[in-house]
């Protein structure tokens, strides 16, 4: 074989590669964890979302609105809870959960 045959294979074989990977990307979003140190709770369900979630990384930093799915769950102290309970409350500390194809849509709370 010539190196033009090796070439021609060593590039289809990257191609293959290249588009295995977009499928499996496509196919699974990415799961993030972002830890809240503070969380206000706007507790009003609706046919798209259960409320929305005004979110702080730290003290100073700025708010970031994020809804709060459908299917979203909830632990508190680790242990899970229906997730009408962040009704209960309007401020909160823990983690949210998102994907990277909604990174605003919080599917998973947890609480300490």
């Amino acid at each position: 074989m010539n190196i033009n045959t090796y070439a021609f294979a060593l590039f289809a074989l990257l191609i293959s590669f290249n588009s295995a990977a977009e499928t499996i990307t496509d196919a699974q979003p990415m799961i993030r964890v972002i830890e809240m140190e503070r969380m206000i709770i706007n507790w009003s369900p609706t046919s798209h979302s259960l409320g929305r979630a005004m979110t702080y990384t730290c003290g100073d930093c700025p708010a970031v609105i994020m809804t709060i799915d459908l299917d979203a769950t909830l632990s508190i102290a680790g242990e899970p809870q229906p997730i009408q309970a962040l009704a209960s409350k309007v401020d909160w500390a823990g983690t949210v959960t998102v994907t990277d194809k909604a990174p605003h849509n919080i599917i998973k709370f947890s609480i300490y």
